[in-house]
């Protein structure tokens, strides 16, 4: 049995635990995703096993439920271990956002990170395959129903808008820069 931590529509947990898939309309819970990115701007993609019940076959970012007592950051390097067998530094990770969805609130991360795909060991369960792919061909398989598009909005979101970018201010107004590698 799997419990997971309960939360109300404002993300404040409410100090009850209960067994994952059993919270109510009005209670929520938390997942948590992870997008890779390598220094060739292409993200780490995997696709989920046929066997699960939810986006079977799918191609998505790495991500999973959060445990009770576990932090969204805790559990997002938990699934990465288990799912990829990826060990990672809390550190390496980068908070993007939340975003509520029917049933749980969702915590994304970013990490940029070089991983050698024959290093990663798939938990065959969850994960069937895993590849490096652009984010415009991550999104086209997006548009023909072959990838999940959960969390994809706020990566994309942070990636167009803040990734590898610094704040600098002209006329005292604040103004986004592209970080020159």
């Amino acid at each position: 049995m799997e419990l997971v931590d309960v939360y109300n529509e404002r993300y404040q947990n409410t100090g009850e635990s209960k067994e994952r898939g059993t919270t109510t309309e009005t209670e929520y819970r938390k997942a948590c995703f992870v997008w890779i990115i390598n220094s060739n701007n292409k993200i780490l993609v995997q696709q989920r096993s046929k066997n699960r019940k939810h986006y079977p076959g799918l191609w998505s970012a790495t991500s999973g439920g959060v445990s009770a007592g576990e932090t969204s950051l805790q559990s997002i390097m938990r699934e990465l271990k288990e799912e990829l067998g990826i060990d990672v530094a809390e550190e390496e990770l980068t908070f993007i956002g939340t975003y509520k969805r029917v049933n749980d609130f969702v915590d994304t991360y970013m990490m940029e990170k070089d991983i050698d795909i024959n290093d990663i060991t798939i938990q065959p369960e969850e994960v069937q395959d895993v590849k490096w792919m652009s984010i415009d061909n991550f999104e086209k398989l997006i548009n023909r129903g072959e990838a999940s598009d959960t969390s994809y909005g706020l990566f994309k979101n942070y990636y167009d808008n803040y990734y590898k970018r610094t704040v600098e201010f002209i006329n005292g107004k604040p103004v986004l820069r592209k970080i020159v590698d």
